[in-house]
């Protein structure tokens, strides 16, 4: 799937640029759904570990509106979040003393984009778009360390975090025909940064058999953090050169800066 032109757009949805939405037959209605899966090996010393992750990977639909015009709605994935991995402690002192000790961390969840776009294209050849993003999803993160000594308190902490956020993105694509063969596509998108809204739950729990304790338990609503912690901006472009519906080759840049979107000042981003 083309990341900002779409020269096979009659054949698939290109949900990257709302330019794109009019590069098919105005008079067809389409849908794409897709799944994406995720093997990760965690290798440390002589400690490995193993996680699988599973997720829906995009959902569109798109429709002809007005002549050259046409709306698309869907939901993607923006971030995921899928880790898990344990050793045990092997120094002999510790565990003469402690017993059998397991460290273990997890990570799970995704922030998903749900988006509406609409597009139209002038003089045959030029797309512009603009669409509507609404962030949300909720991303949990804990560690854990386990005694299987009854005597020691077994301890987990970690982030509970539900985030949401609002942003625009617009796109243009222009199509260059070389020859009656060839098509020369050139495309950009430009979407912008926002503030994340929402909460992180900090909590640490420590429990020896069935008894717990609640050591920590703070909310952060990130009302106080509005304007420092963000979704960061997003600049895209992209050239193919496609021959009929045969080949296409095709290079696409870009790029996201976080370094100021303020995660190391905020509890569970850091």
């Amino acid at each position: 799937n083309s990341i900002f032109v779409d020269p096979l757009g009659a054949i698939f949805i290109n949900s990257m640029n709302p330019a794109a939405v009019t590069a098919k037959d105005s008079l067809s209605s389409m849908a794409d759904f897709g799944l994406t899966q995720n093997n990760t090996l965690y290798k440390q010393g002589s400690a490995t570990s193993g996680n699988n992750t599973f997720n829906i990977n995009n959902l569109v639909f798109s429709f002809p509106v007005y002549k050259s015009s046409a709306m698309m709605f869907g939901i993607t994935p923006y971030s995921n979040v899928g880790y898990s991995f344990a050793a045990n402690e092997t120094d002999p002192s510790i565990i003469g003393n402690a017993g059998n000790i397991t460290y273990s961390m997890d990570g799970s969840g995704s922030i998903y984009q749900l988006f509406g776009a609409a597009g139209a294209t002038f003089w045959k050849r030029l797309s512009v778009g603009a669409e509507l993003v609404y962030y949300f999803g909720s991303i949990s993160k804990s560690n854990a360390t386990t005694f299987s000594n009854t005597a020691y308190r077994s301890i987990s902490s970690g982030y509970d975090m539900k985030l949401r956020g609002t942003t625009a993105k617009f796109g243009v694509q222009y199509e260059f025909p070389l020859s009656t063969d060839y098509l020369l596509t050139v495309g950009a998108t430009y979407k912008f940064g926002t503030n994340i809204r929402g909460y992180v739950d900090d909590y640490n729990i420590a429990s020896i058999g069935s008894v717990s304790d609640t050591l920590r338990y703070n909310t952060d609503t990130l009302k106080n953090n509005l304007g420092k912690v963000k979704f960061a901006d997003e600049l895209g472009v992209g050239v193919s050169l496609k021959y009929r519906d045969r080949f296409m080759i095709e290079m696409d840049y870009l790029r996201s800066d976080f370094s100021k979107c303020g995660y190391a000042d905020v509890t569970g981003f850091n």
